[in-house]
């Protein structure tokens, strides 16, 4: 929540919602209620460091209550601003923009194009583990916010643009 007349977050235990404490850091910027969760009022988020090879997937219900906190190893630290779900699968964008600690300590730009490095797709399955991650590797690119992305109702092939 918001201060509308300071724009200082308010109204949650020094500002910031936390979860009971179960989750902190930053979350990429788009958390999503999709239309099959949204009668139900669960939030999916992923929860990162863009500086760090981690990633957390995060499921929410609507009392507030972590339902699912899964760390995930990505292939680099990639800048992920948004990601996708789809009635199966959540979908996690690896660009080759990656940020870098060293980088930012040494007085350089804390984030750099690395094409070399590919864009690699990350599926995971909504109601499974990491074990059970599939993988899907493209030339290097990015994407702010994906869109259109849909199963078909065989779930053999999916897009997102």
């Amino acid at each position: 929540m918001i201060d509308p007349v300071t724009l200082m977050p308010a109204g949650v235990d020094g500002g910031y919602e936390t979860y009971g404490n179960k989750l902190s850091g930053p979350f990429t910027a788009h958390p999503k209620l999709d239309s099959r969760d949204r009668r139900d009022g669960v939030l999916r988020l992923l929860r990162q460091g863009a500086l760090h090879k981690e990633v957390s997937i995060q499921t929410v219900d609507k009392a507030g209550k972590v339902m699912r906190a899964e760390i995930l190893e990505r292939l680099n630290s990639s800048m992920v601003h948004d990601f996708a779900v789809t009635r199966n699968w959540i979908v996690l964008p690896i660009f080759p923009l990656t940020g870098s600690m060293e980088r930012a300590m040494s007085g350089k730009p804390p984030f750099a194009w690395e094409p070399d490095k590919g864009t690699h797709i990350r599926l995971h399955p909504r109601k499974g583990t990491v074990a059970d991650v599939k993988w899907v590797t493209a030339p290097a690119s990015y994407v702010f916010h994906p869109m259109n992305h849909y199963e078909t109702d065989d779930g053999r092939s999916w897009s997102m643009s």
